[in-house]
């Protein structure tokens, strides 16, 4: 799995949400990063996208939204 951010908050200091990427291998451990609900209750809102490896390359997510690597387990 792989984490990455892109949108305002690697514009701003004070960004409108925190947008974060979630490429998968399984969707299960998606699932259960959902189920946590740890985001809910963020502020900023946390807005979360999840794509397999192979979506990521179709719309070229990273590069078109210049995404930055916060971690990969």
């Amino acid at each position: 799995m792989e984490i990455w951010v892109f949108g305002s908050m690697l514009l701003s200091e004070q960004p409108r949400d925190l947008d974060v990427l979630i490429i998968y291998g399984c969707r299960e451990d998606v699932t259960s990063i959902r189920k946590m609900g740890y985001w809910e209750l963020s502020l900023p809102p946390v807005e979360i996208i999840a794509m397999t490896r192979d979506e990521e390359y179709h719309y070229d997510f990273i590069n078109v939204t210049n995404a930055r690597r916060l971690i990969a387990t």
